[in-house]
């Protein structure tokens, strides 16, 4: 039969979404005797204080600024395909407050792996140069180049001691202060990197948190705490009035694999980003009809 899940009496100013086995509207069919499981998400649509930007998903296709190969699929922030020598950035348009602390959330997912390896990865990035900034491809992960630039690495392909990767599946900050930045190794652009125990290339969605307060910027992967470096960002990039520009770089080149952002929400000093609550049904056949939550 046809079925369409819905919800009545949600937490107030929060949009409601499907995925899962239903469609986008809350459709599902199911043959007798099949079970199926369907995914109800409240966000909030909307950011919880004038300090944060927020992006439940990336649909419709506003928001920041995108270069090279990114482009919205569906929902989703796709920054590169599964296609060799690709780079793609996306960047808020404006300057925001950094120098203060902030706090980033955001969850990615890379899929399809291709050529002789899923790569190379993604960067949350912080710069100075404008929202058309850009960098090199392959191992450089879109970010090779940008001066008064800082960024988080979380990189899937080993290229070895001279770009500060320890294995293909890590965490690591990077950064040159005012003159062009690009992966190094220690002594170099290397301000810390961790080997990560999930893999990255698992296909599954990962949620990262990087937390900055003066002096200090620290990573979290899936709830897990993964690295921390000492760092001033107003000091190492001379920003001046504390502000600049955010967002993501990737990159493939004989490795590939499709970089997805999900979400991502960015609040400067101890604004936080919303709750997110998920509601998950387990749909069974019967004669039909609206099956909806009681709360």
């Amino acid at each position: 039969g046809s079925y369409v899940v819905g919800e009545s009496g949600g937490p107030s100013g929060y949009a409601v979404s499907f995925s899962g086995d239903c469609s986008a509207g809350g459709a599902v069919s199911l043959a007798p005797g099949e079970s199926k499981l369907c995914t109800v998400t409240n966000d909030d649509v909307a950011a919880p204080s004038e300090g944060c930007l927020a992006y439940p998903d990336f649909s419709p296709a506003t928001g920041p600024n995108l270069l090279g190969e990114a482009a919205v699929a569906g929902d989703v922030l796709r920054l590169t395909t599964n296609g060799g020598g690709r780079t793609g950035q996306a960047w808020f348009t404006s300057r925001v407050a950094v120098g203060s602390g902030f706090v980033s959330d955001f969850r990615f997912r890379f899929t399809d792996p291709a050529g002789i390896a899923g790569a190379d990865g993604i960067t949350f990035a912080i710069q100075n140069d404008g929202p058309d900034a850009t960098g090199n491809l392959g191992g450089a992960l879109g970010y090779d180049g940008l001066p008064r630039s800082l960024v988080v690495e979380f990189d899937t392909f080993d290229n070895g001691e001279l770009f500060g990767d320890p294995n293909d599946n890590h965490v690591a900050v990077h950064s040159r202060g005012t003159a062009p930045n690009g992966p190094g190794g220690e002594g170099d652009s290397l301000l810390g990197v961790a080997v990560l125990a999930p893999s990255l290339k698992d296909g599954e969605v990962h949620r990262a948190r990087i937390v900055y307060e003066p002096g200090s910027l620290s990573v979290s992967l899936d709830g897990q705490l993964v690295l921390s470096v000492a760092v001033d960002l107003e000091a190492k990039l001379e920003l001046g009035n504390g502000a600049a520009f955010v967002g993501f770089t990737s990159a493939t080149g004989a490795g590939a694999q499709n970089h997805d952002l999900l979400d991502w929400s960015f609040c400067t000093e101890d604004e936080l980003p919303p709750p997110r609550l998920s509601v998950v049904k387990r749909v069974v056949n019967d004669d039909g009809g609206m099956l909806t939550a009681g709360d």
